[in-house]
């Protein structure tokens, strides 16, 4: 009985443990401000997540950015930067073991008061 505790307990933890991202895909890409897009002027520490799951990263300080280990499928891509209209890129396919490239670029938020 006590063996058989074992063998369950190693079987589980192979199956739960023994799981790793080798399917898994990467964003990667170049975040810019819409007005400067042609001169490249880039966004430092831009937030940018995928939708429906735990996965975020920020851009450096040359506006590059990369996500990686996302599992396979269909994802919303959010761009958020302080004073900038968010950025929704919608259904993104990530296929295993590829790289998407992404480069959008931000539009400046304008507020107007009265």
């Amino acid at each position: 009985m006590k063996n058989l505790f074992y063998i369950l307990l190693f079987t589980i933890s192979l199956f739960v443990f023994g799981q790793t991202d080798k399917d898994a895909g990467t964003i990667k890409g170049f975040i810019s401000d819409e007005i400067n897009e042609q001169y490249g002027l880039p966004f430092v520490n831009l937030f940018i997540e995928v939708d429906g799951k735990i996965i975020g990263t920020t851009s450096d300080y040359k506006g590059n950015f990369i996500l990686e280990d996302i599992p396979p499928g269909i994802y919303d891509v959010n761009f958020q930067y302080y004073g900038y209209e968010e950025l929704i890129l919608k259904e993104i396919e990530i296929k295993a073991n590829e790289t998407k490239e992404l480069s959008p670029s931000l539009k400046e938020y304008f507020w107007h008061c009265c």
